[in-house]
């Protein structure tokens, strides 16, 4: 990621998203995703500031309620 606030927003979108519940956070930062090419939000985030835009784009895209 290119810088911490980026990773810190990120996080709180992921912890919003799914409702703070650890279980399911991690479920979703391990597991491959289709809409990520097969490879996990946590694999796409470490790949840098790109790969972070990914991940958010998809939660917002979740909390719009479209089908992810």
């Amino acid at each position: 990621m290119q810088n911490e606030l980026e990773y810190v927003a990120l996080i709180k979108l992921i912890e919003h998203t799914y409702h703070n519940d650890a279980e399911a956070i991690s479920r979703f930062l391990e597991r491959p995703h289709v809409l990520l090419n097969g490879r996990s939000p946590r694999d796409v985030m470490d790949s840098g500031s790109t790969g972070a835009n990914e991940v958010r784009i998809l939660l917002e895209r979740a909390n719009a309620g479209i089908a992810i």
